[in-house]
């Protein structure tokens, strides 16, 4: 919801009013659109959920003064990097398991791989057997064992084999 590389000025407004739109925020008639953010947020009580932060590293300033105007709310937010922030905790997550080759090859029984093929049968997706356990296992790490990337991958096999996928991926194309 924040672009890519937006400067700081630019994030920091699309921040506010798409925070502010989700709370049902107008600020057609305001000038200030952050005191009345503030406003809203005095008392509310809520998680506020961030995803793919490291897009907008920018706006690290906003969410640090949004949270300071939200006393009794949480920023869950979540980024492939750490930010500049003096408050708060960090929890580093790693992706789920996917062996590689050097590591003795594929194996049933891996975490990311089991979730791909559990994503894509759930999806009515079927992979022919001509899909190896190797191409699905270079695909999970190609996605760092991410979860979310995962089940978008899966979902992303209706349009192209795992194969076509990992070539995608591996040009950067995607």
């Amino acid at each position: 919801f924040l672009e890519p590389g937006a400067t700081p000025e630019a994030s920091r407004d699309h921040f506010i009013a798409t925070l502010g739109s989700a709370l049902g925020l107008d600020f057609t008639q305001t000038t200030q659109p952050m005191t009345l953010l503030s406003a809203r947020l005095r008392n509310l009580q809520a998680i506020l959920c961030l995803e793919g932060f490291e897009a907008c590293p920018g706006a690290t300033p906003t969410v640090l003064e949004v949270l300071g105007a939200a006393p009794h709310s949480l920023i869950l937010l979540t980024s492939r990097g750490r930010l500049a922030a003096t408050e708060g905790w960090a929890c580093e997550l790693r992706g789920l398991t996917a062996r590689d080759a050097a590591d003795g090859g594929p194996e049933a029984g891996e975490p990311a791989v089991d979730l791909l093929v559990a994503c894509a049968q759930r999806a009515g997706i079927a992979l022919d057997g001509d899909t190896d356990h190797a191409c699905l296992s270079r695909l999970t790490r190609q996605l760092d064992g991410s979860p979310l990337a995962i089940q978008f991958a899966a979902q992303s096999l209706r349009l192209m084999s795992p194969r076509q996928l990992c070539e995608k991926l591996d040009s950067g194309g995607w």
